[in-house]
């Protein structure tokens, strides 16, 4: 744990003030550039939900980046709570024990 108060000041700073942008302003960002990428600047030629699906059924098997995005957090969920002691582990107990309390 950051014990130092001239560190951990700072940190506490930033934390407390972070605010993300919007997830769907950064989905809709993304999206929109791998739709940008795949049809060359011009306007869509098979409907979006139609290019996510498998080749039998006419689409391109093209990654939603949201549910993508959804499933990897979904996955970090039981990282933070093993018993190892990794150093990536600090941020996240040093978040949770000022947001919890404990």
């Amino acid at each position: 744990m950051i014990q130092s108060r001239s560190i951990k000041k700072p940190f506490d700073d930033l934390v407390s003030s972070y605010e993300p942008r919007s997830e769907n302003d950064t989905t809709a960002n993304v999206k929109s550039r791998f739709f940008t990428f795949l049809w060359k600047n011009k306007r869509d030629k098979i409907k979006r939900d139609v290019i996510y699906q498998n080749f039998e059924k006419g689409g391109l098997r093209m990654i939603d980046f949201e549910i993508m995005t959804k499933a990897l957090r979904l996955a970090w969920i039981p990282r933070p709570l093993e018993n190892s002691k990794r150093n990536w582990k600090i941020v996240p107990e040093h978040f949770f024990k000022r947001r919890v309390g404990s």
